[in-house]
């Protein structure tokens, strides 16, 4: 079984939390930083356009046809995942959860236990599943990224983009950041993207290398009044960003931060933290980047029974959908150092 107890046997009370690891929330989910497809479960259409528009005199006869209509199809068919695990509620049975089993030799369910334990998995398969939503690599992707001559152009792949596919974490489907790095847009290892070389980030250089991502993003994605796009960045620069503001109190151009709120902005742009790398940002409006999947709530929802009606071993199960997918790659800045 996989159920680790470091126990100790009951002699007199226990005290009343039990206390789980300190974890990140799922941010992406809880708040909503980008956009949710449900009820996808197979072979989902995305159409995204690209149009160019020629002004041309005006001709009583035929006019010359100019500009290009672009339209652009995305087949999105979402991975199933699994989260499963076993466990023996024998294991418990002289420790602090035999307190809420019923007498009887029979009866060896802890409430508690699946209360304050099982359900703690919970956050660990969100969390599990929001890190492949940003930064997953499928072994034939990192294998192909591994295989290009890397280049400093614009559109093609760097060392800092083949670095950061190597470290990815191998999933089942690409993450945002690989997509944006190496998507088949006509030719593979070619991305529409906005490429920004970033280098180390620290508290000292931050504002200046947030200013090197907002200043190469197109004018049309910054001044977008209907959708605003985010600045998502790693959790350490929330730590970075406040040192930074604490060296620079007397001057002007330091990020603001709302502290009762605790939102962050940078030239008028709000700063989303996620599980993306070091040194790895993304300027995106939220309707570009989508989470796909059947249900969002099957993140939440888990399964514990006995394995089988003659023997008293237990298992846990979460079963869920889950696919990314980023709409006109040309308007998002991936910044990579």
């Amino acid at each position: 079984m996989a159920l680790t107890y470091n126990k100790v046997d009951i002699r007199g009370v226990a005290f009343k939390d039990v206390l789980g690891e300190v974890l990140f929330s799922n941010n992406t989910l809880e708040e909503g930083l980008v956009t949710f497809a449900e009820d996808i479960k197979a072979n989902t259409i995305f159409t995204d356009t690209g149009h160019t528009v020629v002004l041309q005199q005006y001709s009583s006869g035929a006019p010359t046809p100019m500009g290009n209509i672009g339209i652009t199809d995305s087949l999105i068919t979402p991975k199933k995942f699994t989260a499963y695990d076993e466990f023996n509620m024998e294991d418990l049975r002289t420790g602090r959860f035999s307190r809420d089993m019923k007498p009887g030799a029979w009866n060896m369910t802890s409430t508690e236990f699946e209360a304050a334990v099982l359900n703690g998995v919970t956050p660990y398969v969100s969390l599990a599943a929001e890190q492949l939503f940003w930064n997953a690599a499928t072994v034939a992707t990192a294998l192909a990224v591994a295989a290009l001559t890397p280049d400093v152009g614009q559109t093609s792949v760097g060392v800092a983009e083949q670095t950061y596919v190597a470290a990815a974490p191998v999933g089942l489907s690409d993450g945002i950041i690989t997509k944006l790095i190496y998507n088949n847009w006509g030719t593979p290892g070619v991305g529409a993207r906005v490429k920004v070389a970033g280098t180390t980030i620290t508290s000292s250089n931050i504002f200046t290398e947030y200013g090197k991502m907002y200043t190469s993003t197109p004018a049309v994605v910054l001044h977008n009044k209907v959708d605003k796009p985010f600045i998502y960045a790693p959790y350490s620069h929330l730590a970075m960003i406040n040192q930074f503001n604490s060296a620079n109190t007397y001057k002007s151009d330091v990020f603001v931060v709302d502290m009762v709120n605790q939102r962050y902005f940078f030239q008028g742009l709000e700063i989303k933290f996620v599980p993306v790398p070091e040194n790895c940002m993304l300027i995106a409006a939220k309707k570009h980047l989508v989470w796909c999947t059947d249900l969002t709530d099957d993140l939440l929802y888990v399964e514990i029974m006995k394995k089988q009606n003659n023997a008293d071993d237990m298992f846990y199960k979460f079963v869920f959908l889950q696919e990314c997918h980023v709409r006109n790659q040309k308007f998002q800045t991936l910044y990579l150092g």
